[in-house]
């Protein structure tokens, strides 16, 4: 529902970006064309709904973004609505560059695979997003599942982060061995 969303907006008033070539798993994967420009940043919708409270996953009990089986959270958004906005000000500056603002991402207790995220700026220039983990920055997050998990009960976790690099709009690709996905989030100044 999301994609088709952002493909109507592009359809109706909105140039599109040149795709992004991807290679990954030995496939090559392309960054959905979304919008470049548009009068507002067609967000997407979270849930507070999706992941339950668990003491293994930081933000569990917040909002989360996606359909599934890989979901996001924003921790660093300040309040509990659906729409993926929060104010680029919340992240802090450190030696002149933002620091990298947590995203954690989590699997489904069923799924087990490939994750592949990539982001980019959905303006004129696609600047990728550099994401921070335990490897340091990287224009793509390579996770497998499962992942730091008590059980098999429980959802993978991976504690990673996003370099966000002013205000703007941006989306996320995620990709799983059974589907892709954008997810869109707005830095609002």
């Amino acid at each position: 529902m999301i994609r088709l969303a952002i493909a109507l907006l592009g359809m109706i008033s909105c140039p599109v970006t040149t795709p992004i070539s991807v290679m990954t798993r030995g496939a090559t994967q392309r960054l959905a064309a979304t919008p470049a420009t548009s009068p507002a940043c067609p967000v997407s919708n979270g849930s507070l709904q999706i992941v339950p409270p668990s003491p293994h996953i930081f933000g569990s009990g917040g909002v989360w973004f996606g359909d599934g089986p890989v979901y996001i959270n924003l921790a660093w958004k300040s309040d509990t609505l659906a729409p993926a906005r929060f104010s680029f000000s919340k992240i802090p500056i450190y030696s002149g560059q933002p620091w990298p603002a947590k995203t954690p991402v989590v699997a489904e207790p069923s799924y087990a695979g490939a994750v592949t995220i990539r982001g980019r700026a959905l303006d004129a220039t696609s600047t990728p997003l550099m994401f921070s983990n335990d490897h340091g920055p990287t224009d793509r997050l390579e996770l497998q599942a499962p992942h730091d998990r008590p059980s098999a009960a429980d959802w993978s976790f991976w504690a990673t982060g996003i370099i966000v690099p002013q205000a703007g709009c941006y989306e996320l690709q995620i990709w799983t061995v059974r589907k892709s996905e954008a997810i869109v989030f707005e830095a609002a100044r």
